[in-house]
């Protein structure tokens, strides 16, 4: 954690939560929100909560939103954001660390669920992310970052 509720996972790559909500203890002096530039602690913010409901989602929504935040990394460091920073943006974070630094599915879930003590991706997501990933792993061949257990 690097500051207050914001949960590094990789050096470029970190969840949080952007409303108070009682299932992740979060209360309203906790929350950072982004500054001027749309940025929290020098991350750039990729709010999720109008795009991804807490329930099964399209692999289209997810596929969008993963290639997006691909498109964020290449700016510089990222924060996912959702609501309370415990399923949706956790699992988004799942998937990235799978197609974008080549981590095989199980790993991410077990870095992120260290990373981030309040992470609880629904399984709705993670069958959604593992369907995304895995299909998009055997189809698309192209440069990742460096494969990273960690």
């Amino acid at each position: 954690m690097i500051s207050l509720f914001l949960y590094l996972i990789k050096d470029d790559l970190a969840t949080h939560g952007l409303e108070a909500q009682w299932g992740s203890g979060l209360t309203d002096d906790m929350i950072l929100q982004p500054d001027a530039k749309g940025k929290i602690d020098d991350f750039i913010v990729m709010d999720v909560r109008r795009e991804l409901i807490d329930a099964p989602n399209p692999l289209s929504t997810y596929a969008r939103l993963i290639n997006r935040a691909i498109g964020y990394l290449h700016q510089g460091r990222l924060v996912i954001c959702c609501s309370a920073g415990v399923s949706r943006s956790n699992a988004l974070a799942i998937g990235l660390l799978t197609i974008e630094y080549g981590m095989n599915f199980e790993a991410a879930v077990t870095l992120v669920k260290e990373k981030v003590p309040i992470a609880d991706p629904s399984m709705c997501h993670l069958r959604q992310i593992r369907k995304l990933t895995l299909d998009y792993c055997r189809r698309i061949d192209r440069p990742r970052r460096q494969k990273d257990e960690s």
